[in-house]
């Protein structure tokens, strides 16, 4: 085949002078593909900065590298108006939630979580979303609805050290962290076998009452590390899932969330009892449509 009936390669697309393909003359051609090379090394230069422009404007919003509104404020160096506006922003329960996330003491999983957040927001400003971040996005989204949770009960990263204790538990030395809000969402009240039961401080932030019970009657009987990662561990590789749960809106609400088939598999005994979660899962499937994954003899009972 002579080398101007051979289709233009995928990637080379350009302007008709760059297209090497049919050029007889050696110099001419060599000068053709070093001209399509540097406008690929070009935009992938553009990509990279592009990426960690996106990764260090997350990190100044997010209070990683900016300790208080009042900072940034000066830092930004802008209107009286508009400072204010910002400072009204981070003080707000979406930016504290923000700002939590990535106050999380273990430096490699921050360090991860900030790649996907850039990578997913890459993904929407070039309007290419990618199937690829879809495990890993559930993931974080689940993620960051267990530390709006946290917020909401004004529980910190100490809170979850392998030996803390329930602030529900009564019985129990610690008392109640500070910033804890008496006037807490329904489904996230304490039950009565939180108040009565030692349990660990992870446990109060599942959105389902039920749900949150049957971890406590398992006792020790379940690998907490192994759920965590089911569920919101984005920072792991090796994971073969999706064992996890969705949630599509406010986490305080549980009609916004929705059990696996995976997650089904694999911790069924962690959602007995918990009717409204499974109304919700049908639901939430229904839309997509997907067949109910509980029965309505079960989920209507």
């Amino acid at each position: 085949m002579r080398p101007d009936q051979v289709p233009q390669a995928a990637g080379t697309e350009g302007p008709p002078a760059d297209n090497w393909y049919g050029v007889w003359d050696a110099k001419e051609r060599r000068r053709r593909q070093n001209r399509v090379n540097q406008r690929t090394h070009r935009l992938r230069t553009r990509y990279a900065q592009g990426y960690a422009d996106v990764v260090e404007r997350l990190e100044s919003t997010l209070g990683l590298l900016v300790e208080s509104r009042h900072t940034l404020s000066a830092e930004v160096n802008q209107s009286p108006d508009t400072n204010a506006a910002l400072s009204a922003f981070m003080a707000s329960h979406s930016a504290k939630v923000s700002s939590l996330c990535l106050k999380t003491q273990d430096a490699r999983k921050r360090a991860i979580l900030m790649r996907k957040v850039a990578q997913f927001h890459n993904s929407y400003q070039r309007n290419c979303p990618s199937a690829d971040h879809l495990f890993a996005l559930t993931r974080v989204n689940v993620y960051r609805a267990f530390v709006a949770h946290m917020v909401i009960l004004g529980i910190t990263w100490e809170w979850m050290e392998d030996d803390s204790i329930s602030p529900f538990f009564v019985a129990g030395p610690p008392p109640p962290p500070p910033g804890f809000d008496p006037v807490l969402p329904e489904k996230l009240q304490p039950t009565d076998l939180q108040r009565t039961s030692v349990h660990h401080t992870w446990t109060v932030l599942f959105p389902c009452p039920v749900m949150r019970d049957n971890l406590i009657r398992r006792g020790n009987e379940w690998d907490d590390e192994e759920l965590c990662v089911d569920i919101m561990g984005y920072w792991d590789g090796n994971s073969t899932g999706p064992h996890g749960l969705l949630v599509w809106g406010e986490p305080a609400d549980l009609t916004n969330w929705e059990v696996s088939e995976g997650f089904l598999s694999k911790w069924g005994w962690l959602v007995r009892g918990c009717v409204e979660l499974m109304r919700s899962t049908n639901h939430w499937r229904e839309k997509r449509g997907l067949r109910p994954l509980f029965s309505k003899s079960v989920a209507y009972s």
